[in-house]
């Protein structure tokens, strides 16, 4: 894969990673109600599968561009979409909340990073630029 594919797809998975979370919020708020609550579990667990994939893609990305901030924070938005699973899953409604904004908080910016400059893009050099001619 190289560097240029690789940032593509860490910019697609993150942003499809921050847009599951916009819309989880959202049936999160339809909920109240009591409606949806299939959707919203079905999402969540989509979610997670993308934060995984896009924890991946970063870690790739790392390795290519010496960006370890990115995959951290890549990293830190799957804990959070694994933990936001769990927490519904076992009924904790205020919590789930809870961490649902903070994994806004932490999804959001991760694509707006991807999107800006994760890193230093990779390009050849020309062997002869290196010797001074």
């Amino acid at each position: 894969m190289t560097s240029d594919t690789t940032l593509v797809l860490l910019k697609i998975t993150a942003v499809l990673t921050a847009l599951l979370g916009v819309l989880q919020a959202v049936l999160g708020f339809l909920l109240v109600g009591g409606t949806w609550v299939g959707a919203h579990g079905m999402i969540g667990n989509t979610t997670v599968v993308v934060a995984l994939v896009t924890a991946v893609v970063a870690f790739v990305w790392m390795r290519a561009s010496a960006n370890k901030g990115l995959f951290m924070h890549a990293v830190g938005v799957l804990v959070l979409a694994v933990a936001q699973v769990a927490l519904g899953e076992m009924g904790l409604r205020t919590v789930h909340i809870v961490v649902g904004v903070l994994f806004l908080l932490a999804a959001v910016p991760l694509a707006t990073l991807a999107i800006r400059k994760p890193g230093m893009r990779l390009e050849r050099i020309d062997p002869a630029r290196l010797q001074g001619h």
